[in-house]
């Protein structure tokens, strides 16, 4: 999951699959690009940014 920069939208994200927290939070993902969903606005993520719901 990710939060929107521009809106706060929550979503999941479509870049980045994987099957557990530990590798989502311990790897680094960088600029990341993401379309929101809610407000089509393009924003960049990095590993912190991404979080397990």
């Amino acid at each position: 999951m990710v939060t929107c920069n521009n809106c706060g939208h929550e979503y999941q994200s479509k870049v980045l699959q994987t099957l557990d927290e530990k590798t989502v939070t311990s790897e680094s993902h960088e600029d990341i690009m993401e379309n929101c969903p809610q407000c089509n606005q393009i924003s960049s993520y990095n590993g912190p940014d991404f979080y397990w719901d």
